[in-house]
């Protein structure tokens, strides 16, 4: 993709593993969770509705990704991107 063609500021940054970002859902309280960790089902059966961390603005946009490459299981994983996308 070239970004030289927008017009406006672009601005690309990736975390790295080990940081932690808080997510809310309608039906938990704010949980940690450390990017690339594995997350169990129960961590992650509700759809987060918000973020919180180190380094996020609340002024700038942010997307947050969740994946399951094995969804529903490693012979069949038909579902493997039809997760949580924030």
């Amino acid at each position: 993709m070239d970004l030289s063609k927008w017009s406006w500021p672009v601005t690309c940054s990736k975390w790295k593993s080990g940081h932690s970002i808080r997510c809310r859902s309608k039906s938990s309280e704010h949980r940690w969770m450390e990017l690339g960790k594995v997350l169990t089902p129960t961590r992650v059966k509700n759809q987060p509705t918000g973020l919180a961390g180190d380094g996020l603005n609340p002024g700038e946009l942010h997307t947050l990704v969740v994946i399951d490459p094995d969804a529903p299981s490693r012979k069949d994983p038909k579902n493997r991107t039809h997760h949580f996308l924030l």
